[in-house]
């Protein structure tokens, strides 16, 4: 699903990008984040059944393992002491990002996470 880009200088889809808003906001337990990024992702051609087995991810047969991999590494930088990915998580992502993009998205899923925080305290 890389349609779309972020920028002219990355090749990260925007779809990337609201998948982990998304999935930091209900980490989060941030309403405001959570409806936003669900009405991009809708807008950007998701499913409902998608967007509702988010956090199942796992579990589900509805997410490609390059979505697994970047949702892994979502779970793992969204929580507040973690700064890098961890090596279990590396093998998930390799195939699908190169270290750069990897950088980029952890870099991404730290950001999202801090102005979900903030947003949730308004």
């Amino acid at each position: 699903m890389r349609t779309k880009i972020y920028s002219a200088d990355s090749t990260l889809s925007i779809h990337i990008l609201e998948l982990i808003g998304f999935r930091v906001a209900q980490i989060n337990l941030c309403e405001y984040c959570m409806a936003m990024h669900h009405k991009e992702l809708k807008y950007l051609g998701d499913t409902e059944v998608r967007l509702s087995s988010v956090s199942n991810w796992k579990y589900s047969s509805f997410f490609s393992n390059e979505e697994k991999g970047l949702l892994a590494l979502t779970d793992h930088l969204a929580q507040l002491n973690n700064h890098q990915p961890s090596g279990h998580i590396f093998p998930l992502l390799l195939p699908y990002f190169c270290l750069d993009e990897i950088d980029r998205l952890s870099f991404a899923i730290k950001q999202i996470s801090n102005w979900t925080l903030v947003m949730k305290n308004f």
